[in-house]
């Protein structure tokens, strides 16, 4: 497994300019499957959108190919992905939003419409 360097996001709110970010570090680094739990690879769609709970301290992932994963962030210098188990297998659908609502422990996943192959 690649070792993290060191990302941070950094803004100097104090002065509140519009000079944007200061610097990035590198904090850590987690890879996602893009099955249930299982299945690493370049350009399979991993994770096409992501959507962070800031209660719980979960980030929630959706691939192209149809499943969400859950990303624990517990201790943000080691994101673990969480157990299969967790995973939601949304039969095939192509992924394209997730959003979480913390206060209401609510998570919405967004698809796209089925191809259409045949008239």
């Amino acid at each position: 497994a690649p070792t993290p360097a060191a990302p941070m996001l950094n803004f100097q709110t104090s002065t509140a300019s519009s000079s944007g970010p200061v610097d990035f570090t590198l904090k850590s680094r987690v890879y996602v499957p893009y099955g249930a739990g299982e299945g690493f690879g370049y350009g399979m769609g991993a994770v096409e959108q992501f959507a962070y709970d800031p209660v719980e301290k979960y980030a929630y992932t959706v691939s192209e190919q149809g499943y969400v994963n859950v990303v624990d962030f517990v201790d943000p210098a080691t994101p673990t992905v969480m157990a299969a188990s967790l995973s939601i297998d949304l039969a095939g659908k192509k992924l394209t939003d997730v959003a979480v609502c913390a206060a209401q422990g609510l998570l919405f996943v967004a698809h796209g419409a089925d191809d259409k192959t045949s008239p």
